[in-house]
């Protein structure tokens, strides 16, 4: 892991914790998409962030964070818990079931 991809792994988890406060974050490899998957565990609910690959690999962590904001994921993860969030190059959220 680079001091680069460190920085995007905690914009992420900043941005998670203040969508999800108190509550754990993990991080992951999501080995069908290669790229970093976080999780927020609330009682039974399991939230899942997929970031794609190339958009990780694209993106500083400023831009990242600010992205999260501006795309509202915390509350996507909420309205969505059935399914996997996935941000990506696009102007909106995917969504995939789990």
């Amino acid at each position: 892991m680079t001091k680069f991809d460190r920085y995007k792994f905690d914009a992420v988890y900043k941005y998670l914790s203040i969508g999800f406060p108190g509550l754990p974050i993990e991080q992951a490899c999501d080995e069908d998409h290669m790229a970093p998957t976080f999780s927020v565990k609330d009682n039974d609910e399991i939230y899942v962030l997929i970031i794609t690959k190339k958009y990780w690999d694209r993106c500083d962590a400023s831009d990242l964070f600010k992205r999260l904001k501006i795309l509202n994921v915390a509350n996507a993860l909420r309205k969505n818990s059935k399914q996997n969030v996935i941000v990506n190059q696009s102007i909106n959220l995917g969504f995939e079931p789990k």
